[in-house]
């Protein structure tokens, strides 16, 4: 038996050793309840005699699964980009668009494909898959974006808004990211995709900065809103805000 420190991703770590195991072994498995691990073996497999086999839990039997037929070849090929862009341990998720989602729109939406070669290129340029990236929540909610009047990612969200601004109450946090922070989320997911497979690229190009508590993502290099809109904000308090008030607790100062 063996013991390895992971420096870096131990997922990939674990993925890595057991291909490494494939050549000189009859079979592989590698065991686990991570899912995460059978996605990047699926992604980057190499051997027919590669295993992943999910222990049971109470009532539901352990299974074991190949990564050579588990999914359908589209799905397959793309797994990676959407594994890192809906979110994962390296990736922060975009709110409300799951991993099914991303399925039924890469199903639904082929020119998603070309968008999705971009991010498979090792030697591609950050601008590259900035513009790349924000085609993907465009595609998510619905609109097609090959066409010559496909809206940008920014009037995407206005649209999503001004809809919203009608309804009895409405969550924010539904909104399509706004364009400044969905590059900073298309550099992040970049590195993982290019990392799995072994190009290994330096964080602080792709959407990290490192600090003294190590790397942290660049969530955005813009404000939220503008200040002019920040000054308009302001609660119902008629004697003054106190330490309760619903500014106070956003950290807002009307």
């Amino acid at each position: 038996m063996a013991c390895k420190q992971a420096d870096e991703d131990a997922d990939c770590l674990v993925v890595n050793s057991a291909l490494a195991l494939a050549p000189t072994h009859p079979s592989v498995v590698v065991t686990s309840e991570n899912i995460d691990l059978f996605v990047i073996l699926i992604g980057i497999f190499i051997f027919d005699n590669v295993y992943f086999l999910k222990p049971g839990k109470g009532k539901i039997a352990k299974n074991i699964f190949s990564p050579h037929t588990a999914l359908e070849k589209k799905i397959t090929d793309n797994i990676l980009f959407i594994q890192a862009m809906s979110g994962c341990d390296t990736t922060s998720g975009l709110f409300n668009y799951g991993k099914m989602k991303f399925v039924q729109t890469l199903k639904n939406n082929h020119d998603l494909l070309n968008v999705i070669e971009i991010f498979k290129n090792p030697d591609i340029t950050p601008e590259d898959v900035v513009d790349a990236g924000n085609c993907v929540p465009v595609s998510l909610n619905g609109y097609p974006i090959s066409a010559s009047d496909t809206p940008s990612l920014n009037n995407v969200r206005y649209k999503y808004c001004m809809k919203s601004s009608f309804n009895k109450s409405s969550n924010m946090a539904l909104l399509p990211p706004a364009k400044a922070a969905a590059q900073q989320h298309s550099r992040r997911v970049y590195n993982p995709i290019q990392h799995w497979p072994g190009n290994k690229k330096r964080p602080e190009d792709w959407g990290w900065e490192r600090t003294i508590n190590g790397l942290q993502p660049v969530k955005t290099l813009k404000p939220p809103v503008p200040d002019s809109i920040l000054r308009k904000i302001s609660c119902k308090c008629k004697k003054g805000c106190t330490g309760n008030c619903s500014c106070r607790k956003a950290r807002l100062f009307c």
